[in-house]
């Protein structure tokens, strides 16, 4: 749960078949409303290999879905999370 106006740190891993880290081609972060619309599209900072972030303020209460997209070797690879926003 956030705080709204606060800023969430959201983080997305990455793995290759054999389930070691790794670093996809073209990783981007979509960010959706609670009604699964996006509302924004970013390119996350690499923090190791196969880790991504971003740092996310949200203004509006309500949840958020997000998910990290890229593709290793040439197959497609997601990581999705949600998180809550609150007044409180």
């Amino acid at each position: 749960m956030v705080k709204r106006g606060n800023t969430v740190r959201l983080i997305g891993q990455f793995y290759d078949w054999d389930d070691n880290p790794a670093d996809p081609d073209s990783v981007t972060l979509i960010i959706y409303d609670n009604k699964r619309v996006k509302i924004d599209e970013v390119v996350p900072l690499k923090i190791e290999v196969g880790k991504y972030f971003y740092d996310y303020v949200a203004e509006k209460e309500g949840s958020y879905y997000y998910e990290f997209k890229g593709v290793i070797g040439e197959t497609p690879s997601l990581n999705r999370a949600t998180f809550s926003v609150h007044f409180y």
